[in-house]
């Protein structure tokens, strides 16, 4: 004769705790992260405004072409900066090491 009871003995239940607290986790991680993210721009967008403006105000042409792409990777190294501090990684990071060895060598 089948026993439901027995049979239900030998079920193995779900870890249902653990996973609610590991996407809790997770999603706390990514709030954190988001937040890390939007205020290395912010500081960017503020401290970049900033400097704009000020090289405006002594006769430098930041309407140019080649001007505004300098500005936007100086502008992003700034971002990379910050985020790495925040412990976030960006791409400009890996080429960071890469571009201070060849002025480095430049220098030698």
């Amino acid at each position: 004769m089948f026993d439901i009871n027995n049979a239900m003995s030998n079920v193995i239940q779900f870890p249902v705790q653990r996973t609610v607290e590991k996407a809790a986790a997770e999603k706390k991680a990514e709030i954190l992260y988001q937040k890390k993210c939007l205020y290395a721009e912010k500081q960017t967008e503020h401290y970049g405004e900033k400097i704009l403006y000020s090289l405006h105000k002594q006769g430098f042409d930041v309407d140019s072409q080649e001007f505004l792409e300098d500005f936007i990777f100086v502008m992003e190294s700034f971002k990379s900066c910050l985020l790495r501090n925040l412990g976030v990684a960006h791409p400009l990071q890996k080429i960071q090491h890469k571009l201070h060895e060849m002025l480095d060598e430049n220098d030698s």
